[in-house]
Protein backbone atom coordinates (compact mmCIF):
# COMPACT_ATOMS: atom_id res chain seq x y z
CA UNK A 1 0.00 0.00 0.00
CA UNK A 2 1.58 3.38 -1.13
CA UNK A 3 -0.95 5.54 1.11
CA UNK A 4 -4.44 5.09 3.13
CA UNK A 5 -6.31 5.59 0.43
CA UNK A 6 -5.35 2.45 -1.48
CA UNK A 7 -6.37 0.43 1.78
CA UNK A 8 -9.83 2.08 2.07
CA UNK A 9 -10.26 1.34 -1.76
CA UNK A 10 -9.30 -2.10 -0.78
CA UNK A 11 -11.44 -3.08 1.81
CA UNK A 12 -14.43 -1.51 0.52
CA UNK A 13 -13.98 -3.72 -3.11
CA UNK A 14 -13.15 -7.08 -0.53
CA UNK A 15 -15.81 -6.06 2.08
CA UNK A 16 -18.40 -3.95 0.77
CA UNK A 17 -21.53 -5.10 2.06
CA UNK A 18 -19.78 -5.33 6.08
CA UNK A 19 -20.59 -2.48 8.07
CA UNK A 20 -18.00 -0.18 8.59
CA UNK A 21 -19.38 1.71 11.39
CA UNK A 22 -22.11 2.45 13.40
CA UNK A 23 -23.63 4.84 15.78
CA UNK A 24 -26.75 5.43 18.12
CA UNK A 25 -28.87 6.61 15.44
CA UNK A 26 -27.49 4.65 11.93
CA UNK A 27 -24.72 2.36 10.73
CA UNK A 28 -22.67 2.43 6.92
CA UNK A 29 -21.27 -0.37 4.91
CA UNK A 30 -18.14 0.13 3.58
CA UNK A 31 -19.02 0.33 0.00
CA UNK A 32 -21.75 3.09 1.44
CA UNK A 33 -18.91 4.74 3.36
CA UNK A 34 -16.41 5.45 0.48
CA UNK A 35 -19.20 6.44 -1.76
CA UNK A 36 -19.80 9.21 0.32
CA UNK A 37 -16.65 9.60 0.90
CA UNK A 38 -15.73 10.58 -2.58
CA UNK A 39 -18.73 12.79 -2.78
CA UNK A 40 -17.08 14.75 -0.12
CA UNK A 41 -13.75 14.95 -1.58
CA UNK A 42 -15.55 15.57 -5.03
CA UNK A 43 -16.83 18.87 -3.53
CA UNK A 44 -13.93 20.25 -1.55
CA UNK A 45 -11.64 19.49 -5.29
CA UNK A 46 -14.46 21.40 -6.98
CA UNK A 47 -13.95 24.46 -4.17
CA UNK A 48 -10.20 24.67 -5.34
CA UNK A 49 -8.28 22.92 -2.51
CA UNK A 50 -6.14 20.86 -2.67
CA UNK A 51 -2.58 19.78 -0.76
CA UNK A 52 -3.73 21.93 2.00
CA UNK A 53 -4.41 21.57 5.28
CA UNK A 54 -8.60 22.00 6.03
CA UNK A 55 -10.01 21.75 9.67
CA UNK A 56 -12.70 18.90 10.10
CA UNK A 57 -15.04 19.58 13.20
CA UNK A 58 -15.79 16.72 14.16
CA UNK A 59 -18.81 14.79 16.22
CA UNK A 60 -19.21 11.80 17.88
CA UNK A 61 -20.93 10.27 14.52
CA UNK A 62 -20.95 8.66 11.05
CA UNK A 63 -20.72 12.34 9.28
CA UNK A 64 -17.64 13.37 11.22
CA UNK A 65 -15.57 10.29 9.86
CA UNK A 66 -17.20 11.00 6.08
CA UNK A 67 -16.14 14.19 6.21
CA UNK A 68 -12.47 13.22 7.25
CA UNK A 69 -12.08 10.45 4.81
CA UNK A 70 -13.60 12.56 2.20
CA UNK A 71 -10.42 14.99 3.36
CA UNK A 72 -8.12 12.18 2.49
CA UNK A 73 -9.41 11.70 -0.42
CA UNK A 74 -9.18 15.11 -1.78
CA UNK A 75 -5.63 15.15 -1.13
CA UNK A 76 -5.70 17.30 1.67
CA UNK A 77 -4.08 17.45 5.10
CA UNK A 78 -6.79 17.30 7.60
CA UNK A 79 -6.96 18.37 11.44
CA UNK A 80 -9.82 17.40 13.66
CA UNK A 81 -11.62 19.68 16.09
CA UNK A 82 -14.39 18.89 17.76
CA UNK A 83 -17.61 20.86 17.57
CA UNK A 84 -17.42 21.79 21.52
CA UNK A 85 -14.19 23.56 21.19
CA UNK A 86 -14.45 27.63 20.97
CA UNK A 87 -14.97 29.76 17.70
CA UNK A 88 -11.73 31.07 18.93
CA UNK A 89 -9.35 28.07 19.32
CA UNK A 90 -10.86 27.11 16.01
CA UNK A 91 -9.64 30.29 14.41
CA UNK A 92 -6.08 30.51 16.01
CA UNK A 93 -5.26 27.01 14.40
CA UNK A 94 -6.63 28.18 10.74
CA UNK A 95 -4.33 31.01 11.72
CA UNK A 96 -1.23 28.58 12.70
CA UNK A 97 -1.57 26.07 9.67
CA UNK A 98 -2.23 29.13 6.97
CA UNK A 99 -5.88 28.00 5.85
CA UNK A 100 -9.56 29.31 6.29
CA UNK A 101 -11.13 25.96 4.97
CA UNK A 102 -13.76 24.51 7.60
CA UNK A 103 -15.58 20.85 6.83
CA UNK A 104 -18.31 20.62 9.13
CA UNK A 105 -21.90 19.74 9.35
CA UNK A 106 -24.59 22.20 9.07
CA UNK A 107 -25.40 22.85 12.20
CA UNK A 108 -22.24 24.06 12.96
CA UNK A 109 -21.64 26.81 10.11
CA UNK A 110 -23.37 29.15 12.54
CA UNK A 111 -19.61 29.13 13.94
CA UNK A 112 -18.19 30.87 11.39
CA UNK A 113 -21.15 32.95 9.73
CA UNK A 114 -19.75 36.32 10.90
CA UNK A 115 -16.22 34.92 9.00
CA UNK A 116 -16.08 36.38 5.46
CA UNK A 117 -12.72 35.27 5.66
CA UNK A 118 -13.28 31.81 6.25
CA UNK A 119 -15.01 29.26 3.73
CA UNK A 120 -16.83 26.75 5.42
CA UNK A 121 -18.40 23.73 3.44
CA UNK A 122 -21.32 21.76 4.62
CA UNK A 123 -21.32 17.96 4.85
CA UNK A 124 -24.89 18.11 3.83
CA UNK A 125 -23.81 20.34 0.47
CA UNK A 126 -21.02 17.97 0.17
CA UNK A 127 -22.64 14.15 0.06
CA UNK A 128 -24.78 15.54 -2.91
CA UNK A 129 -21.71 16.06 -5.17
CA UNK A 130 -21.14 13.63 -8.21
CA UNK A 131 -17.86 12.37 -7.95
CA UNK A 132 -15.24 12.23 -11.06
CA UNK A 133 -13.61 8.71 -10.47
CA UNK A 134 -11.04 9.59 -13.15
CA UNK A 135 -9.79 12.62 -10.83
CA UNK A 136 -10.02 10.68 -7.81
CA UNK A 137 -7.81 7.90 -9.37
CA UNK A 138 -5.04 10.37 -10.07
CA UNK A 139 -5.10 11.68 -6.60
CA UNK A 140 -4.72 8.28 -5.36
CA UNK A 141 -2.19 7.29 -7.39
CA UNK A 142 -0.32 10.74 -7.54
CA UNK A 143 -0.06 10.03 -3.36
CA UNK A 144 3.31 9.45 -2.32
CA UNK A 145 3.44 7.36 1.31
CA UNK A 146 5.59 10.03 2.74
CA UNK A 147 2.75 13.13 2.22
CA UNK A 148 0.73 14.35 5.13
CA UNK A 149 -2.30 12.75 5.95
CA UNK A 150 -3.32 14.33 9.08
CA UNK A 151 -2.65 16.80 12.21
CA UNK A 152 -3.45 16.35 15.78
CA UNK A 153 -3.45 18.86 17.83
CA UNK A 154 -1.55 18.73 21.29
CA UNK A 155 -0.53 21.40 23.59
CA UNK A 156 1.66 19.42 26.26
CA UNK A 157 2.19 21.49 29.39
CA UNK A 158 2.59 25.00 27.46
CA UNK A 159 -1.01 25.35 26.34
CA UNK A 160 -0.22 26.17 23.13
CA UNK A 161 -1.09 24.20 20.68
CA UNK A 162 0.99 22.42 18.29
CA UNK A 163 0.06 20.62 15.14
CA UNK A 164 1.89 17.25 15.47
CA UNK A 165 2.00 16.01 11.21
CA UNK A 166 1.37 12.48 10.15
CA UNK A 167 2.09 10.95 7.26
CA UNK A 168 -0.07 8.00 4.97
CA UNK A 169 3.23 5.66 5.72
CA UNK A 170 2.95 6.41 9.59
CA UNK A 171 -0.37 5.36 9.78
CA UNK A 172 0.00 2.08 7.65
CA UNK A 173 3.15 1.21 9.70
CA UNK A 174 1.09 2.00 12.94
CA UNK A 175 -2.16 -0.10 11.41
CA UNK A 176 0.62 -3.04 10.61
CA UNK A 177 2.23 -2.63 14.03
CA UNK A 178 -1.43 -3.53 15.79
CA UNK A 179 -2.42 -6.11 13.03
CA UNK A 180 1.03 -7.80 13.96
CA UNK A 181 1.01 -7.62 17.86
CA UNK A 182 -2.40 -7.99 18.82
CA UNK A 183 -4.73 -10.96 16.89
CA UNK A 184 -7.24 -8.40 15.92
CA UNK A 185 -9.98 -9.79 13.13
CA UNK A 186 -12.46 -8.11 10.66
CA UNK A 187 -14.78 -9.95 12.76
CA UNK A 188 -13.96 -7.66 15.77
CA UNK A 189 -16.25 -4.52 16.29
CA UNK A 190 -13.97 -2.00 18.31
CA UNK A 191 -15.74 0.86 21.02
CA UNK A 192 -14.87 3.82 20.06
CA UNK A 193 -14.89 6.25 23.29
CA UNK A 194 -12.25 8.87 22.27
CA UNK A 195 -13.51 12.19 20.48
CA UNK A 196 -12.37 11.38 16.53
CA UNK A 197 -10.23 14.97 17.17
CA UNK A 198 -7.98 12.90 19.81
CA UNK A 199 -5.02 10.70 17.95
CA UNK A 200 -6.05 7.70 19.62
CA UNK A 201 -9.21 7.42 17.68
CA UNK A 202 -7.25 6.71 14.52
CA UNK A 203 -6.29 3.12 16.58
CA UNK A 204 -10.24 2.05 15.66
CA UNK A 205 -10.74 3.86 13.07
CA UNK A 206 -7.86 2.61 10.26
CA UNK A 207 -7.08 -0.50 12.05
CA UNK A 208 -11.05 -1.39 11.32
CA UNK A 209 -10.91 0.12 7.73
CA UNK A 210 -7.96 -2.24 7.65
CA UNK A 211 -9.48 -5.17 8.97
CA UNK A 212 -12.56 -5.37 7.25
CA UNK A 213 -14.22 -4.68 10.87
CA UNK A 214 -16.43 -2.64 12.41
CA UNK A 215 -16.41 0.63 14.50
CA UNK A 216 -19.62 1.84 17.09
CA UNK A 217 -18.86 5.41 17.83
CA UNK A 218 -19.89 5.63 21.44
CA UNK A 219 -21.83 8.82 22.45
CA UNK A 220 -20.95 10.92 25.27
CA UNK A 221 -23.89 10.51 26.96
CA UNK A 222 -23.30 7.45 28.03
CA UNK A 223 -20.63 8.35 30.00
CA UNK A 224 -22.69 10.60 31.71
CA UNK A 225 -25.34 8.31 32.61
CA UNK A 226 -23.89 4.74 31.86
CA UNK A 227 -26.14 2.38 32.68
CA UNK A 228 -26.91 1.95 29.49
CA UNK A 229 -23.19 0.65 28.62
CA UNK A 230 -23.04 -3.02 29.31
CA UNK A 231 -26.83 -3.88 27.41
CA UNK A 232 -25.71 -1.50 24.65
CA UNK A 233 -22.19 -3.07 23.80
CA UNK A 234 -23.50 -6.36 24.48
CA UNK A 235 -26.55 -6.21 21.44
CA UNK A 236 -23.61 -4.60 19.59
CA UNK A 237 -21.29 -7.41 20.24
CA UNK A 238 -18.47 -4.65 21.12
CA UNK A 239 -14.97 -6.42 21.28
CA UNK A 240 -12.26 -4.44 21.28
CA UNK A 241 -11.69 -1.43 23.45
CA UNK A 242 -8.59 1.50 22.81
CA UNK A 243 -9.68 3.82 26.04
CA UNK A 244 -8.26 6.18 28.04
CA UNK A 245 -7.38 5.46 31.44
CA UNK A 246 -10.28 7.70 32.64
CA UNK A 247 -12.67 5.95 31.03
CA UNK A 248 -12.43 2.72 32.71
CA UNK A 249 -11.75 3.99 36.04
CA UNK A 250 -14.88 5.99 35.92
CA UNK A 251 -16.51 2.93 34.72
CA UNK A 252 -14.84 0.89 37.57
CA UNK A 253 -15.35 3.45 40.58
CA UNK A 254 -19.22 3.04 39.82
CA UNK A 255 -19.05 -1.14 39.77
CA UNK A 256 -20.42 -0.87 35.72
CA UNK A 257 -20.74 -4.63 35.82
CA UNK A 258 -22.19 -5.42 39.32
CA UNK A 259 -25.47 -6.10 37.18
CA UNK A 260 -24.31 -7.44 34.00
CA UNK A 261 -21.26 -8.11 32.57
CA UNK A 262 -20.16 -7.42 28.90
CA UNK A 263 -19.86 -10.90 27.60
CA UNK A 264 -18.09 -10.01 23.95
CA UNK A 265 -14.66 -8.22 24.89
CA UNK A 266 -12.07 -9.47 24.11
CA UNK A 267 -9.34 -6.97 24.34
CA UNK A 268 -9.21 -3.66 26.42
CA UNK A 269 -6.09 -1.64 25.58
CA UNK A 270 -5.84 1.87 27.79
CA UNK A 271 -3.11 4.86 27.77
CA UNK A 272 -2.94 8.35 28.64
CA UNK A 273 -1.64 7.68 32.28
CA UNK A 274 -0.72 5.73 35.11
CA UNK A 275 -3.88 3.21 35.55
CA UNK A 276 -4.83 2.41 39.52
CA UNK A 277 -4.02 -0.48 41.04
CA UNK A 278 -8.11 -1.05 42.00
CA UNK A 279 -8.78 0.01 38.48
CA UNK A 280 -7.10 -2.61 36.40
CA UNK A 281 -7.81 -5.07 39.36
CA UNK A 282 -12.18 -4.76 39.29
CA UNK A 283 -11.79 -5.33 34.92
CA UNK A 284 -9.49 -8.43 35.01
CA UNK A 285 -11.64 -10.02 38.43
CA UNK A 286 -15.05 -9.28 36.19
CA UNK A 287 -13.38 -10.24 32.97
CA UNK A 288 -11.87 -13.26 33.46
CA UNK A 289 -10.47 -14.62 29.69
CA UNK A 290 -9.77 -10.99 28.64
CA UNK A 291 -6.66 -9.38 27.64
CA UNK A 292 -5.31 -6.00 29.20
CA UNK A 293 -2.83 -3.99 27.31
CA UNK A 294 -1.01 -1.27 29.11
CA UNK A 295 -0.08 1.05 25.89
CA UNK A 296 2.33 4.25 25.89
CA UNK A 297 3.29 6.71 23.38
CA UNK A 298 2.56 10.48 23.02
CA UNK A 299 1.00 12.27 20.04
CA UNK A 300 4.02 13.06 18.47
CA UNK A 301 4.02 9.03 17.68
CA UNK A 302 1.43 7.46 15.52
CA UNK A 303 0.07 4.62 17.94
CA UNK A 304 2.17 3.29 20.56
CA UNK A 305 5.59 2.97 21.14
CA UNK A 306 5.55 0.51 24.21
CA UNK A 307 2.72 -2.28 25.60
CA UNK A 308 2.54 -4.46 28.17
CA UNK A 309 0.26 -7.69 28.39
CA UNK A 310 -0.85 -7.26 31.98
CA UNK A 311 -1.10 -10.45 34.30
CA UNK A 312 -1.26 -10.22 38.22
CA UNK A 313 -1.57 -7.21 39.77
CA UNK A 314 1.23 -6.31 43.02
CA UNK A 315 -0.59 -3.06 44.67
CA UNK A 316 3.13 -2.25 45.61
CA UNK A 317 4.37 -1.99 41.81
CA UNK A 318 3.20 0.45 38.97
CA UNK A 319 2.16 -1.05 35.69
CA UNK A 320 4.71 -1.68 33.52
CA UNK A 321 5.10 0.32 30.24
CA UNK A 322 6.07 -3.02 28.36
CA UNK A 323 8.16 -3.58 25.69
CA UNK A 324 8.40 -1.67 22.46
CA UNK A 325 5.78 -2.18 19.42
CA UNK A 326 7.48 -3.91 16.02
CA UNK A 327 9.54 -1.61 13.76
CA UNK A 328 9.67 0.78 16.98
CA UNK A 329 13.30 2.14 19.13
CA UNK A 330 12.97 3.33 22.40
CA UNK A 331 16.47 4.40 24.23
CA UNK A 332 16.49 5.54 28.49
CA UNK A 333 18.97 8.02 28.03
CA UNK A 334 21.10 10.45 31.19
CA UNK A 335 21.13 14.49 30.71
CA UNK A 336 23.92 13.59 28.51
CA UNK A 337 22.13 11.40 26.19
CA UNK A 338 24.08 8.71 26.76
CA UNK A 339 22.60 5.26 26.80
CA UNK A 340 21.37 4.02 30.25
CA UNK A 341 21.45 0.17 30.37
CA UNK A 342 21.57 -0.85 33.91
CA UNK A 343 18.09 -1.33 35.61
CA UNK A 344 16.18 1.14 38.02
CA UNK A 345 18.33 3.82 37.12
CA UNK A 346 15.79 6.91 36.32
CA UNK A 347 16.19 8.60 32.70
CA UNK A 348 14.08 10.31 29.87
CA UNK A 349 12.32 8.36 27.14
CA UNK A 350 13.30 8.66 23.58
CA UNK A 351 11.42 7.21 20.95
CA UNK A 352 11.74 6.43 16.86
CA UNK A 353 10.84 4.22 14.17
CA UNK A 354 8.18 4.00 10.97
CA UNK A 355 5.47 5.20 13.45
CA UNK A 356 7.20 8.59 14.44
CA UNK A 357 5.11 11.59 13.28
CA UNK A 358 7.10 13.74 10.92
CA UNK A 359 7.49 17.05 13.48
CA UNK A 360 5.27 19.87 14.16
CA UNK A 361 3.02 21.92 11.40
CA UNK A 362 5.29 25.75 10.94
CA UNK A 363 6.95 25.09 13.68
CA UNK A 364 10.34 23.98 12.73
CA UNK A 365 12.22 25.40 15.86
CA UNK A 366 10.07 22.94 17.63
CA UNK A 367 10.66 20.42 15.82
CA UNK A 368 14.08 20.41 15.93
CA UNK A 369 14.49 21.18 19.46
CA UNK A 370 12.65 17.44 19.98
CA UNK A 371 13.14 15.75 17.02
CA UNK A 372 16.47 15.17 16.72
CA UNK A 373 19.12 12.43 15.12
CA UNK A 374 19.39 8.92 16.25
CA UNK A 375 23.07 9.06 17.64
CA UNK A 376 22.91 5.24 17.36
CA UNK A 377 22.12 5.21 13.74
CA UNK A 378 24.52 7.86 12.25
CA UNK A 379 24.61 6.34 8.90
CA UNK A 380 21.44 6.52 8.46
CA UNK A 381 18.70 9.96 8.83
CA UNK A 382 16.75 8.35 11.54
CA UNK A 383 14.89 10.95 13.64
CA UNK A 384 13.72 9.87 17.30
CA UNK A 385 11.89 12.39 19.59
CA UNK A 386 12.28 13.36 23.01
CA UNK A 387 9.14 12.64 24.81
CA UNK A 388 9.97 14.73 28.31
CA UNK A 389 8.74 11.31 30.23
CA UNK A 390 10.66 9.85 32.55
CA UNK A 391 11.23 5.75 33.10
CA UNK A 392 13.44 3.53 34.27
CA UNK A 393 13.82 -0.30 33.24
CA UNK A 394 12.78 -3.02 35.92
CA UNK A 395 14.48 -6.04 36.85
CA UNK A 396 12.05 -7.81 34.21
CA UNK A 397 13.92 -5.67 31.08
CA UNK A 398 10.56 -3.69 31.15
CA UNK A 399 9.68 0.02 31.10
CA UNK A 400 8.11 2.26 33.53
CA UNK A 401 7.12 5.35 33.85
CA UNK A 402 8.66 7.65 36.74
CA UNK A 403 7.11 10.97 35.33
CA UNK A 404 7.20 14.17 33.66
CA UNK A 405 10.35 16.04 33.30
CA UNK A 406 8.76 19.49 32.78
CA UNK A 407 6.27 18.66 36.19
CA UNK A 408 9.76 18.82 38.17
CA UNK A 409 9.38 22.02 40.73
CA UNK A 410 11.52 23.80 43.25
CA UNK A 411 10.43 24.06 46.59
CA UNK A 412 12.56 24.88 49.40
CA UNK A 413 15.72 24.62 47.31
CA UNK A 414 14.58 21.04 46.84
CA UNK A 415 14.09 19.40 43.30
CA UNK A 416 10.27 17.83 43.33
CA UNK A 417 8.67 15.91 40.48
CA UNK A 418 5.01 16.37 41.00
CA UNK A 419 4.24 12.99 38.79
CA UNK A 420 6.32 11.13 41.19
CA UNK A 421 4.11 12.24 43.83
CA UNK A 422 1.17 11.16 41.66
CA UNK A 423 2.99 7.53 41.18
CA UNK A 424 3.34 6.81 44.52
CA UNK A 425 -0.12 7.89 45.25
CA UNK A 426 -1.62 5.48 42.92
CA UNK A 427 0.50 2.80 44.26
CA UNK A 428 -1.75 3.21 47.23
CA UNK A 429 -4.84 1.48 46.10
CA UNK A 430 -6.74 4.21 47.61
CA UNK A 431 -7.72 6.57 44.86
CA UNK A 432 -8.76 6.26 41.08
CA UNK A 433 -7.80 9.15 40.17
CA UNK A 434 -5.32 12.14 41.34
CA UNK A 435 -3.51 14.89 40.21
CA UNK A 436 -1.39 17.32 41.66
CA UNK A 437 -0.60 21.08 41.19
CA UNK A 438 1.93 23.73 42.50
CA UNK A 439 0.95 27.00 44.15
CA UNK A 440 4.14 29.07 43.52
CA UNK A 441 3.15 31.92 45.08
CA UNK A 442 2.51 30.51 48.63
CA UNK A 443 5.48 27.14 47.35
CA UNK A 444 2.69 24.64 48.16
CA UNK A 445 2.29 21.35 46.89
CA UNK A 446 -2.09 20.90 46.44
CA UNK A 447 -3.10 17.08 45.80
CA UNK A 448 -6.28 16.40 44.57
CA UNK A 449 -7.88 12.59 44.54
CA UNK A 450 -10.83 11.17 43.36
CA UNK A 451 -11.92 7.59 45.45
CA UNK A 452 -14.98 5.73 46.65
CA UNK A 453 -14.57 7.04 49.91
CA UNK A 454 -12.38 9.95 52.24
CA UNK A 455 -9.58 8.63 52.44
CA UNK A 456 -6.91 11.46 53.38
CA UNK A 457 -5.36 10.28 56.67
CA UNK A 458 -4.97 6.58 54.93
CA UNK A 459 -3.62 8.51 51.60
CA UNK A 460 -0.96 10.85 54.32
CA UNK A 461 0.19 7.86 56.01
CA UNK A 462 0.93 6.17 53.25
CA UNK A 463 2.93 9.25 51.63
CA UNK A 464 4.98 9.38 54.81
CA UNK A 465 6.21 5.83 54.01
CA UNK A 466 6.85 6.11 50.58
CA UNK A 467 7.76 10.27 49.85
CA UNK A 468 10.50 12.33 51.43
CA UNK A 469 9.86 14.37 54.00
CA UNK A 470 9.80 17.16 51.69
CA UNK A 471 7.74 15.66 49.16
CA UNK A 472 4.97 15.60 51.48
CA UNK A 473 1.76 17.72 49.95
CA UNK A 474 0.72 20.56 51.86
CA UNK A 475 -3.23 19.94 51.37
CA UNK A 476 -4.63 16.88 50.28
CA UNK A 477 -8.62 17.28 49.06
CA UNK A 478 -11.31 14.26 47.66
CA UNK A 479 -13.09 15.80 44.95
CA UNK A 480 -16.07 14.21 43.04
CA UNK A 481 -14.76 14.54 39.65
CA UNK A 482 -11.15 15.62 38.71
CA UNK A 483 -11.47 17.85 35.52
CA UNK A 484 -10.20 16.52 32.54
CA UNK A 485 -8.72 17.91 29.26
CA UNK A 486 -9.80 17.30 25.95
CA UNK A 487 -7.81 14.41 25.36
CA UNK A 488 -8.67 12.73 28.49
CA UNK A 489 -6.24 13.60 30.97
CA UNK A 490 -6.26 15.58 34.17
CA UNK A 491 -6.33 19.32 33.74
CA UNK A 492 -4.11 20.44 35.53
CA UNK A 493 -4.61 24.20 34.52
CA UNK A 494 -8.66 24.24 36.13
CA UNK A 495 -7.41 22.70 39.03
CA UNK A 496 -4.96 25.66 39.22
CA UNK A 497 -7.80 27.99 39.19
CA UNK A 498 -10.21 26.36 41.35
CA UNK A 499 -7.09 26.66 43.95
Amino acid sequence: MNNVIEMIEKSAEIYADRIAFSDQKSEITYKELTEAARSVAQYILDNDQQHKPVVVITRRDIESVILILGAIYSGNVYIPMDSSYTDKKIVSVLDKVDSNIVLCQKRDLRVFSDRSDIRSFSYEEAKECKADSDALRRIRENTAASDLMCCFLTSGTTGEPKCVMKSHFSIISMVKAFTEQFDFSGSDVFGCQTSLDFDSSNKSVFISLYLGAQVYIIPKEMFIFPGRLVPEFNSRRVSVLIWSVSALALLARIKIMKNEKFIYLKKVMFSGEAIACDTISYWKDNLVGTQFVNLYGPTEMTGNALFYEVGAVDENKPIPMGSPMPDTKVYLLDENRRLITQNNVKGELYIGGNCLAAGYYNDDEKTKETFIKDPFEPERSATIYRTGDMGYINDDGEYVFSGRKDLQIKRNGYRIELSAIETAVMRSGLVSVCCCVFRKSKEEICLYYQSENECCDQLYSFMKRELSWYMMPNKIERIDHIPLNSHDKPDRKKLTEME
